[in-house]
């Protein structure tokens, strides 16, 4: 997907959607169809949506990254860091402000588990510097992100130094508050919020919404349709799977360094999502399921190599029983 929205990108050949690999989502709410001062679209892949897209490449970015380090043959190496690169293509040209933010966050933690050395730090900094040079468009929109510090001088400011987007998404975050407020304990339904969205959303809100319009917040969204305690039922179905991966880490990582790092892939792309949660809703909730499922298999496997590699495993003969001590 990375190689044919690069394709895409660079031959400007926009009007063909490469068989679905290379979709366009239809601008709306006031966006450019281009990015700005460039003429290119953001690219929005097999889904069709940019900001969806850009969270889903950015899961497959730690996995594949873990997967090169549990590596041994250089060409197998070679070959993956290939495919890494290409996958990190098709996440830039999404243009996403909140993946970007959610990309430091992962680095952040990868380095803190000790997957990032300094070697790949510089690696990274060289590669976000090529990146925002060749990318103006890019550049533009995370240089916008600044614009977010002035929420602490009022309201007006605020709306007067932000985009338009940035002044929907608070409005709509403002109006699942509220909702979550008014409905907390089994908030008001699924997939209800949208209809409530441009009543809550009138009063102290930024912008104004004119049609049915999502939390573009995991948090908020998940507090507002189904109240506090599923907030609270996600936030730890999700902490708990993670929990599990990072310590199943450090136990199979004696007797099967790959399978560690395999784990370490997969918390880390479950954190990228929720991460970028902060900045959208539950769309295409079919990929975060079947993270948490592949996450978990991978739970399953590393419990059966901890049992199989135990000092107090029974060792079985040749005929499948258990060996005699004679």
């Amino acid at each position: 997907m990375g190689a044919v929205c690069t394709h895409q990108y660079v031959t400007k050949s926009y009007d063909s959607h490469y068989g679905g690999l290379a979709q366009l989502e239809a601008p709306r709410h006031g966006e450019p169809a281009y990015a700005p001062d460039s003429g290119f679209r953001r690219a929005a892949g097999t889904v069709g949506v940019k900001n969806r897209f850009a969270q889903n490449m950015l899961m497959l970015l730690p996995i594949c990254f873990c997967s090169i380090l549990g590596m041994r043959a250089p060409r197998l190496k070679l070959f993956m860091g290939l495919l890494t690169f290409l996958t990190f293509l098709g996440w830039a040209l999404v243009f996403s402000r909140g993946s970007a933010i959610g990309l430091a966050l992962v680095c952040m933690i990868a380095a803190s588990l000790g997957l990032l050395r300094w070697r790949h730090l510089g690696v990274v900094a060289i590669v976000a510097g090529i990146l925002l040079l060749s990318l103006p468009a890019y550049r533009e929109r995370l240089a916008s992100l600044a614009t977010l510090t002035r929420v602490v001088d009022g309201k007006q400011a605020f709306a007067q130094s932000t985009d338009g987007s940035i002044r929907g998404r608070f409005t709509e975050m403002l109006a699942a508050g509220r909702v979550a407020a008014d409905y907390p304990v089994v908030g008001v339904g699924p997939g209800v919020f949208p209809y409530l969205a441009r009543q809550y959303a009138q009063p102290g809100g930024l912008r104004v919404l004119e049609t049915k319009r999502q939390a573009h917040n995991l948090y908020l969204s998940v507090a507002a349709e189904h109240g506090i305690p599923g907030l609270i039922c996600l936030v730890l179905m999700v902490g708990m799977t993670i929990g599990h991966l990072l310590q199943l880490r450090r136990t199979v990582q004696q007797f099967s360094p790959s399978l560690a790092y395999l784990l370490s892939g997969f918390a880390l792309a479950l954190t990228a999502y929720m991460a970028t949660g902060m900045f959208g809703h539950f769309s295409f909730v079919r990929f975060f399921w079947l993270m948490m499922a592949l996450a978990n298999a991978a739970i399953c496997v590393a419990h059966r190599e901890r049992k199989h590699h135990s000092p107090h495993a029974p060792h079985h003969d040749a005929s499948g029983g258990p060996a005699n001590a004679s």
